[in-house]
């Protein structure tokens, strides 16, 4: 879900908010759709090895959400959690079981999203983790 700031500063195809458009009687709604699949500009930094302007949500939601949990700062995690919620990152680490992130920064998400010890440190203690936190 797209936050409120997000959706009435956020300029859409007709130049203007996308929160407008939204109520705009004939507007053409698969722009905005559109719009609100592409990832806001300033995650840019974070997928520079990616074609940008071809990342949408929700079909790269596991990268996308990969890469913010690992190399995104207050604003990048701030949006995502805005944006998929708390419950699909937590389902996303269940998931791939932290692989990826470095033990200081599973233990923050860990922190924050109140994920019990016992199974984060069953994912920490995983051998198959030992070559990728020796890198």
């Amino acid at each position: 879900m797209i936050s409120a700031w997000h959706m009435a500063t956020q300029e859409g195809e007709h130049g203007m908010p996308l929160s407008q458009q939204l109520e705009t009687p004939g507007a053409d709604l698969t722009a905005v759709h559109d719009a609100r699949s592409r990832l806001p500009e300033f995650l840019r930094p974070l997928f520079w090895e990616y074609e940008f302007d071809e990342i949408r949500l929700p079909g790269d939601r596991a990268a996308v959400t990969y890469r913010i949990l690992a190399r995104g700062g207050l604003a990048h995690t701030t949006w995502l959690i805005d944006t998929v919620g708390p419950s699909a990152i937590r389902e996303h680490l269940q998931r791939t079981g932290g692989r990826g992130l470095d033990a200081r920064t599973l233990r923050y998400w860990q922190a924050l999203l109140e994920l019990p010890d016992s199974v984060v440190d069953t994912w920490l203690e995983d051998p198959g983790r030992a070559l990728w936190d020796a890198r």
